[in-house]
């Protein structure tokens, strides 16, 4: 009788294993994660980003595959796998759609100024005043006038710092890259009784090469000395030789005399 009993009891457990399989709740994607490389992107380059789904398990579950999208394919494209490829300067929205759920991160994308550039540039208008018109400072950099330049930058993110040379003259420069692309890289120039005040206004969307303009403000420290000089100008060519960060092959400042003449200046200026 006890063995007819606990048969029985058996086949009953067993009559009721598919109900309880069949109430096992499914696990559902929460929400997505998604972790880029890095936040900012140069033009030409690319940057993967990495997912995962939060489980309705609380468990975290790394996943490939998902619908990739970006919001401004001018801006930077996405492909299955997450990478991610820098077309322009701007902000981009990349998202992922996956178990129903959809995750999305904001890059920047931006130019890469990194490295040593060279070039020339031409006056395109001569301004001066006072002392300066007296010793013909633009009879000797008239309209028309072309220059040499060269930089050597480095990076880190939307901040370029580096030396500029204007002929055998440099300086420090600094500055940052806004949204559009643009850099504003600002140095001064001082030697003896003279400073040059130099704005590069730039934009690189092809990688390796700048176009842009310059203003150059020259002023004088004595207190004998009147007037300013002024030249706008726009860049020609401005290529990257290279991704180091060196010295282009220019003779240094050791070649101005101890207390240079604006004579002095304007000739370091057409060397190089």
């Amino acid at each position: 009788m006890k063995k007819l009993i606990a048969i029985g009891a058996l086949v009953a457990l067993i009559a009721l294993l598919p109900a309880c399989k069949g109430s096992t709740t499914p696990r559902t994607v929460t929400s997505i994660t998604m972790s880029p490389s890095k936040t900012w992107v140069y033009i030409g380059e690319t940057a993967i980003i990495h997912v995962s789904a939060r489980m309705s398990d609380n468990s975290n579950e790394a996943f490939a595959g998902g619908t990739w999208a970006s919001d401004n394919m001018a801006i930077a494209t996405v492909d299955s796998a997450g990478i991610v490829t820098a077309v322009a300067a701007g902000m981009v929205n990349i998202s992922v759609t996956y178990g129903g759920k959809t995750g999305t991160v904001a890059l920047r994308c931006l130019p890469n100024y990194a490295g040593t550039w060279t070039g020339t540039y031409t006056v395109t208008t001569c301004a001066a005043t006072g002392d300066f018109d007296l010793y013909s400072f633009c009879g000797v950099l008239p309209s028309g006038t072309v220059l040499n330049t060269d930089l050597v930058l480095t990076q880190s993110g939307d901040q370029v710092t580096g030396q500029l040379f204007l002929g055998t003259l440099t300086a420090t420069a600094t500055g940052p890259v806004v949204m559009d692309g643009h850099l504003t890289l600002t140095g001064r120039v001082i030697e003896g009784d003279f400073t040059i005040d130099t704005v590069y206004t730039l934009q690189s969307t092809v990688p390796g090469q700048i176009t842009g303009d310059m203003t150059q403000l020259w002023l004088a420290l004595a207190a004998t000395w009147m007037g300013q000089g002024q030249l706008t100008c726009v860049m020609n060519t401005f290529t990257r030789s290279s991704m180091m960060q060196r010295e282009p092959g220019v003779v240094g400042l050791q070649s101005l005399p101890p207390n240079p003449t604006l004579q002095d200046l304007m000739n370091a200026l057409r060397r190089r």
